[in-house]
C-alpha cells in the first residue's frame, strides 16, 4: 500500500527540503500542522521543541520529530495505520470485484453451445480498451488539477474515515491524506489501482474461458450484418498479427478466417478459434493493463521518493525560529520571543499619512474583509497568508506616497503568537515606518473551544511590546465605544 513505501527525495528545490521522508510521517506532521493553524498551538509542546532541536538535522526532519513528539502521537500514527489497511483491503475488495467480473463476464458470453467470435471479443476486450481510453483522457485533462478519482477516493475516506479513526487527529490526518491524493503520488496510486482492476477483469475473463473450453464443447463463429466478409476477414487477420508475433498461434490466413464465418465443425479448428479468442483477451485486454500497472507503480514509487513537507507554509514558518538547534529557549507553547527582536514603543509617522489595515492568517473570506471598525478612515491593504503576499504587502508599503501612520493589523486569538508572527509584523511595521497596533479578534471563538483566553491575550499583548506595538482586543465588526475611542487616541498625532 502507498503508506509502506518510503524513498529518498530526488528534486532539488529551493522551497522544498531534501530529506528522506515516510508517508506515514508526512501525513502526522501535516495533520500536525492542519490542526495547530486551525486551532492554534497548545501549551504543551515545549518538549517536544526540545526533541526537535536536539536532532540537529534540516527543517524537514525537525518539523517530523516535533510531530512525533507532541501529546496524542501515537494515537494519530496508530489511526494511520489503521487507515493504512482499510485503504489496502479496499484495494484487495476491489481487485476481486474485478476478477469476479471476469468470470461472470465469461461466462455470460458463453452461455450457449455456440460462440460469436467477434461478439465475445467486444464485450470482454472492448469493455476495458474503452476504460482504458477514458483513463487516458482523463489523465490528460485533469494532469494539472484534481481528477474524479481523487475526489471519489477523498470522499470515500472521509465518510469510512469518521468510523474508523479515533484519535482526536482523525479528522486533521483524513484531510492530510485527502491533500496527499490529489497530488502526483496519489493521483499514480490511483491509475495503479484503476490498472489492477481491470487486470484482474481480463485474467478473470480469460481463465473462465480456459475453463470453460476445457470442459465443454462450444462451436465458434463469426458473422455479421453491416461489414462485408473481405472486410471482416482483414480486420481478424489485423487483431491475430500482434498474437502471431508473441508466438500464441500460427498467422491466420484469409481462408481460415473465412471458413470460420458458419461455424467450424473440425477439432483442430475448433481448438485454433477457441486458442485464438483467448490470446486476443490476453493481449489486448491483458498485457497493456499489465504494462501500465508496472509502469504507475514505478510512477508512485518515484512520488513517494520526491515527497516532501512545503517548509514555507505558514504552520512551518511559524515553528522554525522554535525549533532551530541555536535557538533561544523559549517558554511554554512558543510564547518568547527572542530578546533581540525586542523594540521601544513604535512612534506614528507623517500625520498626514492614513493608518493602513492588514489582516494576519485569518479565517475570513474574502467577502468578510475589511472589517468596519467603527467608520475610522483607513487604507485597506487586505490580508495577508503566505510568504508571498507578506512581500507584496511590504512592496506596497514601501511605494505608498504617504507614509501611514501606524499599521493597524487584525489578529486572531485562535492563532498561537510566535516568533514567526513577530518578524513578519516587525517587517510591515518597518516598510510602514510608523506605529504598530494589533487589534485581537475572535475571543468569543477561543472560549468556545474550550481554551482560557486570558492567557491567550497576555502572548498577544507580550509580542506586541517586544514589536514596539500596542494591543488591544475587539470585535472589529462591532467594536464597543470605548475600545474604539482608545484605538482613535492611539492613531491622533501628538499636537
Amino acid at each position: 500500500m502507498i503508506t509502506s513505501i518510503i524513498y529518498r527525495n530526488a528534486l532539488p528545490s529551493p522551497v522544498l527540503e531534501k530529506s528522506p521522508l515516510t508517508i506515514d510521517d508526512w501525513l502526522l506532521t501535516e495533520a500536525v500542522r492542519i490542526q495547530e493553524e486551525t486551532a492554534g498551538r497548545r501549551g504543551d509542546d515545549e518538549a517536544a521543541n526540545r526533541v526537535a532541536r536536539s536532532t540537529g538535522d534540516g527543517p524537514t526532519t525537525r518539523l517530523v520529530a516535533r510531530a512525533r513528539a507532541l501529546p496524542g502521537a501515537a494515537e494519530a500514527r496508530a489511526d494511520i495505520t489503521r487507515l493504512r489497511r482499510l485503504l489496502g483491503r479496499c484495494f484487495a475488495a476491489l481487485i476481486s470485484i474485478g476478477a469476479l467480473a471476469g468470470l461472470i463476464a465469461a461466462r455470460g458470453v458463453a452461455g450457449g453451445r455456440e460462440i460469436d467470435f467477434l461478439l465475445t471479443s467486444l464485450v470482454l476486450v472492448g469493455l476495458p480498451s474503452l476504460m482504458l481510453a477514458l483513463w487516458a483522457i482523463a489523465l490528460i485533462l485533469t494532469a494539472r488539477g484534481r481528477g474524479m478519482s481523487g475526489r471519489l477516493a477523498i470522499a470515500a475516506s472521509t465518510r469510512l474515515g469518521r468510523h474508523m479513526l479515533s484519535s482526536p487527529s482523525g479528522g486533521m490526518i483524513i484531510r492530510a491524506a485527502g491533500s496527499l491524493l490529489t497530488g502526483p503520488l496519489g493521483r499514480w496510486h490511483l491509475s495503479t489501482l484503476s490498472h489492477g482492476i481491470w487486470l484482474a477483469y481480463a485474467l478473470g475473463a480469460w481463465l473462465g474461458l480456459v475453463v470453460l473450453f476445457s470442459l465443454v464443447q462450444y462451436e465458434l463463429s463469426w458473422g455479421t450484418t453491416l461489414l462485408g466478409e473481405d472486410q471482416v476477414v482483414r480486420i481478424i487477420a489485423a487483431l491475430g498479427a500482434p498474437i502471431h508475433a508473441l508466438g500464441l498461434m500460427p498467422s491466420p490466413d484469409a481462408d481460415w478466417i473465412a471458413a470460420g464465418r458458419e461455424g467450424v465443425d473440425l477439432g483442430s479448428m475448433r481448438a485454433d478459434w477457441a486458442r485464438f479468442l483467448l490470446g486476443i483477451v490476453l493481449v489486448y485486454a491483458a498485457l497493456p493493463r499489465l504494462l501500465l500497472l508496472l509502469l504507475c507503480l514505478f510512477l508512485t514509487r518515484r512520488a513517494a521518493g520526491r515527497l516532501q513537507l512545503d517548509t514555507q507554509a505558514p504552520g512551518y514558518l511559524r515553528l522554525m525560529p522554535l525549533i532551530r538547534p541555536d535557538a533561544a529557549q523559549p517558554g511554554p507553547a512558543g510564547r518568547e520571543i527572542p530578546d533581540q527582536d525586542q523594540r521601544p514603543l513604535r512612534q506614528l509617522g507623517a500625520a498626514r499619512g492614513q493608518p493602513v489595515l492588514v489582516g494576519i492568517e485569518l479565517e475570513r473570506a474574502d467577502g468578510d474583509w475589511p472589517p468596519a471598525l467603527g467608520g475610522l478612515a483607513l487604507t485597506d491593504l487586505g490580508q495577508a497568508d503566505g510568504r508571498a503576499r507578506y512581500r507584496e504587502l511590504e512592496a506596497a508599503l514601501d511605494a505608498m506616497p504617504s507614509r501611514p501612520r501606524a499599521v493597524i493589523a487584525v489578529c486572531s486569538l485562535k492563532r498561537t503568537p510566535d516568533g514567526g508572527t513577530a518578524q513578519r509584523l516587525n517587517q510591515l511595521a518597518d516598510a510602514a515606518g510608523g506605529a504598530l497596533v494589533l487589534i485581537l479578534t475572535d475571543r468569543d471563538d477561543l472560549a468556545g473551544r474550550g481554551i482560557e483566553p486570558g492567557q491567550r491575550i497576555e502572548d498577544w499583548h507580550q509580542l506586541a511590546r517586544r514589536c514596539g506595538g500596542q494591543a488591544l482586543v475587539m470585535d472589529p465588526d462591532r467594536p464597543d465605544n470605548a475600545t474604539l475611542s482608545r484605538l482613535r487616541r492611539w492613531l491622533e498625532p501628538a499636537p
